[in-house]
């Protein structure tokens, strides 16, 4: 090995070094984020610990970020008001905090949506969330199936948490996709 190769070896492994040690810094000591879906019919006031974080419009999600620590957060519609206390342990905390008894389904798409009518026994149920308590945010979802891309990708996953009538959960797959993909 010429010593031009050891040079750019040496320089390969302590740029790695300095990556591994940036990105652990950031999920150790960076801010955790929350994540709120309006319901379709009203917007919610967020706030963390009485202060205000904003507003989510209808049927719009936002994240919010959020400092490590204990936290109350309060989502608010003009109908009700919603605490969730929180304890945000690193940068890679990233939640999911309903407002009130609000339910979700995490569909997986990928084999569906590219496809024409857009066969919905292709729809995989990835998970369900009911009950009201926050939940970890299921890794590249989308929120809204406008935001899924228009083509797919390769490799790639198309997937999306929708906000569904919480009687359907728990029931038959077909009528939770029903429920959350429409006619």
């Amino acid at each position: 090995m010429s010593k031009l190769d050891r040079i750019k070896w040496i320089l390969a492994i302590v740029g790695g070094v300095i990556i591994a040690a940036l990105v652990a810094v950031a999920v150790l000591a960076g801010n955790g984020a929350i994540i709120v879906v309006a319901p379709r019919d009203a917007a919610v006031t967020v706030a963390a610990d009485g202060a205000a974080l904003g507003t989510v419009e209808p049927g719009k999600h936002a994240r919010f970020n959020v400092e490590q620590g204990k936290h109350t957060i309060t989502l608010s519609t003009p109908a009700r008001v919603v605490t969730h206390a929180i304890d945000v342990g690193s940068g890679a905390y990233d939640q999911v905090l309903p407002v009130g008894e609000q339910c979700f389904a995490h569909l997986d798409v990928t084999q569906a949506w590219h496809e024409p009518g857009r066969p919905k026994d292709r729809v995989l149920v990835e998970a369900t969330y009911a009950g009201g308590a926050p939940f970890d945010t299921p890794t590249g979802v989308m929120f809204a199936t406008g935001d899924l891309p228009a083509e797919a990708e390769e490799g790639k996953h198309a997937e999306v948490l929708l906000e569904v009538p919480c009687g359907g959960i728990g029931g038959e797959t077909g009528a939770v996709i029903e429920a959350a993909l429409g006619g």
